[in-house]
């Protein structure tokens, strides 16, 4: 994001991919927030490593904006593991 200066809401959304350690073995957890509040706008669990749970998160993070009209332009940035899992598509 290199010198941008977040300094309203909606401005960058970040999501981030976890494993979390049970008992028996371990669940992923991925989370997306809203990077100037911290807000954590919505997360899902997986036993997998897929893509699907990433694009259910990012779907519920995204669906209570439908009614939202915006005049600010959407620049999303997706790393390496996100064209590799196939949700950048997702992201434009």
């Amino acid at each position: 994001m290199g010198n941008l200066e977040i300094d309203s809401p909606n401005q960058v959304w970040a999501s981030d991919i976890t494993y979390i350690q049970l008992k028996g073995g371990f669940v992923y957890l991925t989370v997306v927030m809203e990077w100037y509040s911290r807000y954590v706008l919505s997360w899902e669990v997986s036993t997998t490593l897929d893509k699907d749970f990433c694009i259910r998160a990012l779907g519920k993070a995204l669906w209570p904006l439908r009614r939202i009209s915006s005049t600010r332009t959407v620049r999303p940035y997706a790393d390496s593991f996100t064209v590799e899992v196939g949700i950048a598509k997702h992201l434009t």
